[in-house]
């Protein structure tokens, strides 16, 4: 698979006179690299989940974020740093979470971060923070888990067709911005715990690209992002001469569009799909059971 910080690289190999010139616009050359991603739409989406910090009612959904499953609203009882077992990267955006439900669950845990008379039923969450001794892991607790209704839209929000958010009565309500960039919520601070369909995403959060059969949906991400800056430079009227770059690029974007669409449905784009979900497969039906038992 490639990273998105990968493909940037070779955009700006393309385009190393520009860079050279400080003309490149790598923010924009992103966004567009993600934008380019979603128009495959539910073909290379997988399962994710992470919690979510409401302030001021409305909580920044992740970036790699594509259709709601479920929103649970959580309240956070304690953490406590794990021992590290073994070597990982820092995970700053992408956790792993589990739901337990033991009776004891006060003497279960080592740390003891929760009430010894507390309810039983908590969501655990993993993160690993990159510090100067290391990478150190703390394990978060969350308890009192309810499922939130999700208000009706005036515009198409996107849901997964098990989203157990739709028609749920509940006290607290949710809303998802036209975007799809923000969580809106009826309470003003908080923690929700949020199961998705989104892009890939690699151990550190960077966006990736599956590999197809013939890299055409990396190529065509790469080609679309050129198309999109030289439009921009020629537009700023930095480069008289573009026209020919320009229309080259365009010719190549649009091939290997068609040749992505193609691979992404086909049968070759349905084994890495797969491989995909079943990476996280394990730690999704841990959540989808609780979500499920609420």
């Amino acid at each position: 698979m490639t990273t998105r910080k990968q493909m940037i690289a070779e955009v700006k190999n393309y385009l190393k006179v520009y860079d050279n010139q400080g003309l490149l616009d790598i923010l924009s050359i992103s966004n567009w690299m993600k934008t380019a991603i979603k128009e495959f739409g539910g073909n290379i989406m997988e399962n994710h989940q992470t919690t979510l910090i409401v302030e001021n009612g409305r909580a920044k959904l992740p970036d790699n974020f594509w259709a709601l499953k479920a929103a649970v609203k959580c309240e956070q009882e304690g953490c406590f740093e794990e021992e590290q077992k073994t070597e990982k990267h820092a995970q700053s955006v992408v956790s792993y979470l589990e739901y337990t439900d033991i009776a004891d669950y006060y003497n279960f845990l080592a740390g003891r971060p929760c009430k010894a008379d507390g309810d039983s039923r908590y969501i655990t969450e993993t993160l690993v923070f990159e510090t100067k001794a290391g990478n150190t892991p703390f394990t978060f607790y969350y308890k009192n888990p309810k499922v939130l209704a999700l208000k009706q839209h005036t515009y198409t929000t996107r849901c997964a067709t098990d989203c157990i958010n739709i028609g749920a009565t509940s006290e607290f309500e949710i809303s998802i911005d036209e975007k799809h960039n923000y969580l809106h919520t009826n309470f003003n601070s908080g923690f929700v715990t949020l199961l998705y369909r989104g892009l890939p995403s690699d151990e550190r959060g960077d966006l990736v690209v599956p590999e197809t059969d013939r890299d055409s949906l990396k190529e065509y991400i790469i080609y679309n992002s050129v198309v999109k800056t030289l439009e921009m430079l020629w537009l700023a009227e930095d480069d008289q001469n573009i026209i020919n770059k320009l229309q080259y690029f365009k010719s190549q974007e649009k091939e290997y569009f068609y040749k992505a669409k193609s691979d992404t449905v086909s049968k070759g784009a349905v084994g890495w799909k797969t491989r995909l979900v079943n990476n996280n497969r394990r730690n999704t039906n841990k959540h989808e059971a609780m979500f499920r038992s609420l």
